[in-house]
């Protein structure tokens, strides 16, 4: 039909730029349903998000807005800008049509003190943290993962996908060389609960024999990672623990990459690798899983189902909407509706 047609060239645009914005370019699977998973081809043919709307009733309970809480590591400007277009206007179009009425999804910035506090009150229905805060959030509220992310990364022109990070031990300072000379050491980490600008250090520093409250001479918690890396630079901390590629995607105040050319990575760990592949970044930490989206138990099942359907989908929108995008810049809005 020609207006399910045109909603589905609408969503193929939308997620030109949702892709873009998750994560740099993230992309996003599942561990446990990528036999689901389906190919740009199938979805061109799908019209599924465009039509035969699943009814909601309202009495029983369903809500018109369904929030989406995201762990704002890098504060919460940032967080609105990398994951806006796809918590909320990606979802909205494709999970949020496929219902009727249709729903609506908004994206919450949090930070490390409001993630319980918002989950426990139900002030959102969805999240996104780091594999440390989710673990928590299941054992205590019996959340269920519903996709993980694969971060796509360019280094040295080579794209990796990669579906861990680790820990980063960083510093300007020549006399700190190993993990045992950050006793005495301004440290500044996101937080105490924070995974890959915290947690992992702290392992490391228990595994010397150290104690990551006592042996330093002040530990500071930034809630930012960026604010980790430019207190670094500015020399405010003699130590940064943050998420590997952190260093390389801190920014100044008008946008450009910081210089961490005066930054090494305490530590290294040799022969780092995830399926085979060369981990391209070092990491003072082993490896551990991306982060992910989960569903809290008071979400019902119909609507769990269609947001991870619409995750699992988004890489292949993106690629069929590239397509759509391109063909617009070149013949206009009117001869690339019904592209092939």
């Amino acid at each position: 039909h020609s207006s399910t047609r045109m909603c589905l060239f609408l969503i193929l645009l939308i997620t030109v730029i949702s892709t873009d914005a998750l994560y740099s370019n993230s992309t996003i699977r599942s561990s446990r349903f990528d036999s689901a998973h389906p190919t740009s081809r199938q979805l061109q043919a799908d019209d599924s998000s465009c039509e035969n709307p699943i009814q909601l009733d309202p009495e029983q309970g369903y809500k018109s807005v369904y929030v989406v809480g995201v762990l704002a590591i890098r504060g919460f400007d940032d967080a609105f800008a990398e994951f806006n277009a796809s918590f909320n206007t990606y979802l909205s179009a494709t999970a949020g049509q496929r219902f009727d009425p249709p729903i609506r999804f908004e994206m919450k910035p949090l930070n490390f003190s409001e993630i319980f506090s918002d989950v426990e009150s139900k002030e959102v229905d969805f999240i996104y943290f780091n594999p440390s805060a989710y673990s928590c959030i299941e054992s205590e509220y019996e959340a269920h993962s519903l996709v993980s992310q694969v971060s796509r990364r360019k280094v040295g022109g080579q794209v990796y996908d990669l579906k861990k990070f680790g820990g980063v031990i960083a510093t300007t300072r020549d006399d700190i060389q190993t993990i045992t000379d950050l006793k005495d050491k301004v440290i500044a980490a996101a937080s105490i609960s924070g995974l890959g600008s915290g947690q992992m250090q702290f392992q490391l520093m228990i595994e010397a024999g150290m104690n990551y409250l006592q042996d330093p001479k002040q530990l500071i918690f930034t809630s930012d990672q960026e604010l980790v890396v430019q207190g670094l630079l500015d020399g405010d901390f003699d130590v940064g623990f943050v998420r590997t590629d952190q260093l390389e995607r801190t920014t100044d105040a008008d946008g450009n990459p910081v210089d961490i050319s005066n930054v090494r990575i305490i530590d290294p760990k040799p022969g780092l690798a995830i399926d085979g592949v060369p981990f391209p970044f070092l990491s003072s930490t082993d490896l551990f899983a991306e982060w992910n989206v989960a569903a809290l138990t008071h979400v019902d099942p119909l609507i769990s189902e269609e947001v991870q359907r619409a995750l699992l989908g988004i890489q292949d929108y993106s690629d069929v909407g590239k397509v759509v995008s391109d063909c617009i810049a070149a013949n206009g809005t009117e001869a690339c509706q019904n592209i092939n």
